[in-house]
């Protein structure tokens, strides 16, 4: 009704605990750009687990010199479009 409350962020695996945030201002926003960040980050996390494959795939001669360059500009162009 007045747009304000507490937020309450828990930490599941890596960390213990949870993070409170109270009196926020239009909590509902916040919490929808804390949520796009985090979701933001697990994108780029898996694009770089992707990317350190191609490297994998490509060292041990399962990809050409080609098919490896052509993935990797595909995948630091995902990167530059997340930042």
């Amino acid at each position: 009704m007045l747009n304000c409350g507490d937020l309450i962020f828990s930490t599941p695996r890596q960390y213990f605990g949870s993070v409170f945030m109270k009196n926020v201002s239009d909590p509902t926003h916040v919490r929808t750009i804390v949520e796009d960040v985090l979701r933001r980050l697990k994108e780029i996390k898996s694009i770089k687990d992707d990317l350190r494959q191609l490297e994998k795939e490509y060292e041990f001669g399962r990809i050409s010199k080609e098919k490896y360059k052509e993935l990797k500009k595909k995948y630091e162009k995902q990167l530059r479009t997340m930042s």
